[in-house]
């Protein structure tokens, strides 16, 4: 789970950002595959290797170089119980208190709140290339596996 911390201002001299998120607080992920964070959040065990960054309202995700997830945070919904099936992952999201995984072959991995229904992914989930989560749903675009978009 991590040490919360409660810092509601952001870091000084926070340089070489490549991406952010943020839920009631902030991540940044720099260059260095670093992960820094701010506003009440918990720190994860050490970060290396992150390559993506997703944050629920008091969760966070990193997605590593080699294909996997680790999740750090509130748990109280499960929402940062990486499923074991979760590898081979190209890109994380999270909202709420749900999480959602993207697998190099298209299928969808999703764990945490699942109050309505936004952790069941259906069976015509296939071939899916971009995923989002918000507070109640998730939505998933499908495409052609040469990244085509299916559809006008």
């Amino acid at each position: 789970m991590g040490t919360r911390r409660q810092r509601p201002n952001i870091p000084a001299g926070l340089t070489s950002v490549v991406g952010i998120a943020a839920g009631y607080h902030g991540l940044a992920l720099k260059a260095d595959s670093s992960v820094i964070g701010w506003g009440t959040f918990y720190l994860p065990l050490v970060v290396t290797n992150a390559v993506a960054i997703s944050a629920g309202l008091s969760h966070s995700l990193a997605l590593k170089a080699n294909g996997t997830v680790i999740c750090w945070g509130d748990n109280s919904l499960g929402q940062t119980n990486v499923p074991s099936s979760a590898t081979n992952v190209v890109a994380i999201a999270a909202g709420g208190n749900t999480s959602l995984a993207l697998r190099a072959d298209g299928s969808v991995i999703g764990w945490g709140n699942n109050n309505y229904g936004q952790t069941n992914i259906p069976a015509s989930a296939i071939n899916v290339v971009a995923i989002a989560v918000g507070a109640y749903a998730l939505l998933g675009n499908k495409g052609q596996r040469d990244g085509r978009r299916v559809g006008k």
